[in-house]
C-alpha cells in the first residue's frame, strides 16, 4: 500500500494479489434458506486444483462490488450486476438472482485486471 501524488489530493494506490482461482460456481442445488436468510454456494476451484463451497448471502456479493467498485472506479465491475427485491426473493425471482450472480462473478473473476 502506498501514496501517489502530493499535498492534500493524495491518492491511495492498493495493490491486490492475483487471486489464484480458475472458475466460480453457484449451483442451483447449493442455494439454501437458514433462518428466513438465503444463503448461496459458490464453489471455487483454486488454479492449483480441487475444489470448496463457501457459503454467502446476496448482501456479501453487493460488499464485494462496492469494494471492487471502489478499488477500480472506472471499471464495469458494477454492470449487470443483479438488482435488489423489494420483497421476498423466491422461486423464479431467486434463481435469476442465483444465475445473474453467478455469470457476474464469472466476468468479474475473467476480468483481466482481476488477474
Amino acid at each position: 500500500k502506498g501514496w501517489k501524488g502530493k499535498g492534500k489530493g493524495k491518492t491511495e494506490v492498493i495493490e491486490v494479489p492475483p487471486l489464484g482461482v480458475s472458475a466460480v460456481g453457484i449451483p442451483a442445488s447449493a442455494v439454501s434458506k437458514q433462518g428466513g436468510v438465503t444463503y448461496f454456494g459458490v464453489d471455487v476451484v483454486p488454479e492449483t486444483g480441487g475444489s470448496y463451497r463457501v457459503q454467502k448471502r446476496y448482501n456479501d456479493f453487493e460488499k464485494l462490488k462496492d469494494s471492487l467498485n471502489y478499488m477500480a472506479p472506472g471499471s464495469r465491475v458494477t454492470s449487470d450486476f443483479p438488482p435488489k427485491h423489494l420483497f421476498s426473493c423466491e422461486g423464479p425471482k431467486l434463481e435469476d438472482r442465483r444465475h445473474g450472480l453467478e455469470r457476474w462473478l464469472t466476468r468479474v473473476l475473467n476480468d483481466p485486471h482481476s488477474r
